[in-house]
């Protein structure tokens, strides 16, 4: 690998490790060591990857190759606790392998309705969801206070059309994803990070 190449992945690395990182947790259950593993994998990938044919996708690359990962990983888990009986004795912790599975699809079936938003939408929901106020997005993204809390509105009303979200607003889930129960969610509702 020459220097310019090399400097290419370090810097993806340095802008997108803890972010992937944290997504891939989600998806995983909060498993943050093999969520480390899913991210050193794609990492490891995008060594061989031609930089050209990547181009300014770099970022949306890597979160699918962890993606990818991550749901190997997931059918794994799910394999393993099927393979030593989980339908006949359940022990204290297949249960809870096979509620951190659950709840691994529950957020990566979120993270598939945040990806499906207006990039603007899901940017400043993203940032909004790692506790920067809507001061400090508005700035990282060059808009408005208001434009930010708009665009996180928004987002938020999208999301609770969904089937998948609807269904677990009432259960354990609902305090995870920042996501209150009113049918129509008004800027005031979204915390008090202003």
């Amino acid at each position: 690998m020459n220097s310019q190449h090399r400097n290419w992945v370090t810097k993806a690395l340095e802008d997108n490790e803890q972010r992937l990182t944290a997504y891939v947790a989600r998806i995983l259950g909060g498993k943050f060591d093999l969520a480390a593993d899913v991210v050193q994998h794609a990492f490891l990938k995008l060594c061989h990857q031609d930089r050209e044919a990547l181009g300014d996708n770099v970022a949306a690359w890597l979160y699918r190759v962890c993606r990818n990962r991550a749901y190997d990983e997931m059918r794994k888990i799910k394999m393993s606790i099927e393979r030593n009986g989980f339908a006949s004795q359940k022990t204290e912790i297949e249960e809870t392998q096979y509620r951190d599975l659950e709840r691994g699809e529950l957020m990566a079936g979120v993270q598939e309705l945040l990806e499906r938003l207006p990039d603007e939408q899901r940017e400043a929901i993203d940032m909004w969801s790692h506790g920067l106020r809507f001061r400090e997005i508005g700035e990282a993204l060059g808009k408005s206070e208001g434009a930010v809390r708009v665009s996180v509105h928004r987002a938020i009303k999208q999301l609770r059309t969904s089937q998948l979200v609807r269904s677990h607003l009432a259960s354990e889930f609902a305090g995870e994803l920042n996501i209150g129960t009113s049918p129509d969610p008004s800027v005031s509702d979204m915390g008090a990070r202003t």
